[in-house]
């Protein structure tokens, strides 16, 4: 989206912030197929559900649904002499 001039990206003291550009809504406009549709209806809700959401509870969705992830990815933590 970014090489597209859609999105710009900004870091701040929360972390990166994306944010759509001028031209993204005519962009999103001219997608018309049953899954741009459906895509553009679950973009909206969580647009609606974000904007109700503290970022306290955010932060705590992610780490309880996607934190639990994180070790199985990371896999062994330490330094290579602690590895069997």
């Amino acid at each position: 989206m970014r090489r597209l001039h859609l999105v710009d990206t900004n870091t701040t003291d929360e972390g990166i912030v994306y944010s759509a550009r001028e031209e993204a809504a005519p962009f999103v406009e001219s997608l018309r197929s049953v899954y741009a549709r459906e895509l553009r209806k679950r973009a909206e809700w969580l647009a609606r559900y974000l904007s109700e959401t503290s970022a306290a509870d955010l932060a705590q969705l992610i780490s309880d649904r996607i934190g639990r992830w994180a070790v199985e990815f990371q896999g062994d933590v330490g330094p290579q002499s602690d590895r069997s």
